[in-house]
């Protein structure tokens, strides 16, 4: 299956943190928030959204998530 991540926020500042964590080969990679960044990945992988850190303290960090299983052709 394929997983595509959408971060939707219209703001966002590096500082904030957040973003998508993926361990590949055993190395961890990290994908950041961007303002309608979008993701597309196999869904096998081992990934894991993190948390905003105590710098945004009056917004949330908002993505749409999207799963696709099997062939899409």
């Amino acid at each position: 299956g394929t997983t595509i991540i959408l971060y939707i926020n219209p703001i966002w500042k590096p500082y904030w943190g957040s973003g998508t964590k993926f361990l590949i080969n055993g190395k961890t990679k990290h994908v950041g928030v961007k303002p309608g960044r979008c993701i597309w990945f196999d869904a096998s992988i081992s990934h894991k959204a993190h948390a905003p850190n105590i710098l945004m303290n009056d917004f949330a960090r908002f993505s749409i998530a999207f799963q696709f299983v099997g062939d899409p052709l």
